[in-house]
């Protein structure tokens, strides 16, 4: 997902918290793409399996709670 598809999610005070952890969980991924090239590179993808499901997990929630709003 771009930007601009997370800002309703970075703008409302009941998403934003969850937008912050989701921007986390990117920073993270990337410092992991970083060392994944050497020896790490299995765990790495373990990691990476990890973060995408707690990204999805993260991104369903919010979109759980913005259309709850808009019943």
């Amino acid at each position: 997902m771009n930007g601009a598809d997370l800002s309703r999610y970075k703008e409302n005070p009941k998403t934003a918290y969850l937008y912050a952890e989701y921007q986390r969980l990117e920073e993270e991924e990337k410092e992991i793409q970083s060392i994944a090239a050497g020896e790490l590179g299995e765990l790495a993808e373990e990691d990476f399996a990890r973060i995408e499901g707690q990204k999805k997990a993260i991104l369903e929630q919010m979109e759980s709670i913005l259309k709850s709003e808009e019943q």
